[in-house]
């Protein structure tokens, strides 16, 4: 068998994954191949049990153990799917518990709030739109340039409410469905985005450009460059706000953590964000109990889903940074407020309290103020 027509048959059986999860297996596939001099021999041959051993020895003397369970997924795909032969490692009795990855802490809500604060001062629509995506939603870049305008729902006046994608385009790293609600300023970005670049219904809403806006016409190493903006791109334009604006350093991984992590801080099935809204909010798989595949990717509970996520997040993670808006003459806020808004900044209070504390406290006021009676 050859090595070439293995990854082709395993891209074609496998088209729905993204296609930096499939160069990816491809890399692990074609060291083991070499490595294990597998070049010509035949589907029978790759059948025995001397089949297993080399892949126990490949992985356990060339593979840090951080990166050994991604390798058996990687091998385990390529040669059931591509070559068609039968998985004969054991996982458990073979490898034992695999040592999980070093997970990256999720960045400070100081350093993120200074890229919060420099979103609005953005002045290119596309920049604006990518660094809006990923610090409320914390998206991966392929699915940041990988939502398409269509995806876009309207209300009867045409003004963008929601953005959703039930993610079986393959567009993304994996295949699973995005659901969020448009904020104002995010919209009166993507109208600005799309006066830019006058786009067809289907088009990409990030296009695949450089860093002067122009678009790219360069070639990957093999074959033609897709439409979609890469992910090395993403991490350039990135960079470039990051040295422009003078901004800590993050990459789109930093706040995909720090967005998981603030969403797990409001979760609440019943006063809070739900499993649902929040999985819904950055591509994670959600099943319930008993569900099947084709459950996973209904999106006919979008409205459901975005309703919450309004309620939790009402300008988004990025104004929960910025944090509300306050009257400027401070005599005029009354004690409970200012002490709400000490106790929210001391970290004591959570962001979606205070429009139900400040509520109350104003009502309370205005029953408290004398009726005037008019003079006869």
């Amino acid at each position: 068998m050859k090595r070439e027509e293995i990854l082709l048959r395993h891209r074609r059986a496998k088209r729905s994954r993204a296609k930096s999860t499939l160069d990816g297996y491809g890399r692990v596939f074609t060291k083991f191949w070499e490595l294990k001099k597998l070049e010509g021999k035949t589907k029978a041959q790759l059948s025995q049990q001397w089949m297993r051993q080399a892949i126990i020895d490949f992985v356990m003397d060339e593979v840090k153990p951080p990166s050994r369970h991604r390798t058996v997924m990687a091998l385990k795909s390529v040669l059931t799917r591509g070559a068609g032969v039968p998985w004969l490692v054991v996982e458990d009795e073979d490898f034992g518990r695999f040592a999980k990855p070093i997970e990256r802490e999720a960045p400070s809500e100081e350093t993120v709030r200074k890229w919060a604060e420099a979103a609005h001062q953005i002045k290119d629509p596309l920049r604006r739109v990518l660094l809006y995506f990923t610090i409320n939603y914390g998206w991966r870049p392929t699915h940041c340039t990988g939502v398409r305008w269509s995806n876009i729902n309207e209300d009867e006046d045409g003004k963008m409410l929601a953005l959703i994608n039930d993610g079986r385009e393959g567009l993304f790293k994996y295949d699973e469905p995005i659901q969020v609600v448009l904020y104002d300023y995010e919209v009166d970005a993507l109208e600005e985005l799309r006066k830019q670049t006058h786009p067809g219904t289907n088009d990409f809403i990030i296009p695949n450009v450089g860093l002067l806006g122009k678009p790219n016409k360069g070639r990957h190493r093999k074959g033609p460059l897709s439409p979609q903006m890469g992910t090395t791109m993403v991490d350039k334009l990135f960079l470039d706000m990051e040295q422009k604006y003078e901004l800590p350093h993050l990459t789109p991984v930093d706040f995909r953590h720090y967005a998981i992590s603030v969403c797990i801080d409001e979760h609440d099935e019943r006063n809070g964000l739900k499993t649902i809204a929040r999985h819904r909010m950055q591509g994670h798989e959600y099943k319930q109990l008993g569900d099947n595949m084709a459950s996973t990717y209904n999106t006919k509970d979008w409205e459901l889903v975005i309703d919450n996520q309004k309620m939790v997040f009402p300008d988004g993670i990025l104004g929960r940074l910025l944090g509300p808006k306050m009257p400027c003459h401070e005599d005029a806020i009354p004690a409970e407020i200012r002490q709400a808004w000490e106790d929210y900044k001391a970290g004591n209070l959570k962001p979606s309290t205070l429009p139900d504390i400040f509520n109350d406290v104003l009502r309370a006021e205005t029953k408290k103020k004398p009726s005037i009676a008019l003079e006869t």
